[in-house]
């Protein structure tokens, strides 16, 4: 489930609360915790996911290509 920051209060939301919290709060702008990209109050209800928990959490440049295989180490040294 994607989690968003209020840009007004700081408070973090899943998206069933996001409703209720507009009308206790005078902001209309959102930031997804997981892609940090920032939405109004009409466009954050498309963003149902942005990215992998593989993407989230692989070190940078690690992601595998769909399909390949690791490479083995030839260790011809004794």
């Amino acid at each position: 489930m994607v989690w968003f920051q209020c840009e007004d209060c700081g408070e973090n939301l899943k998206k069933p609360k996001l409703e209720n919290h507009f009308r206790n709060c005078s902001s209309y702008k959102l930031s997804c915790i997981d892609c940090g990209e920032t939405f109004g109050q009409q466009s954050v209800q498309g963003h149902t996911q942005c990215i992998t928990e593989a993407e989230k959490y692989e070190p940078k440049g690690q992601a595998k290509a769909p399909g390949s295989t690791p490479a083995k180490a030839n260790n011809t040294s004794k």
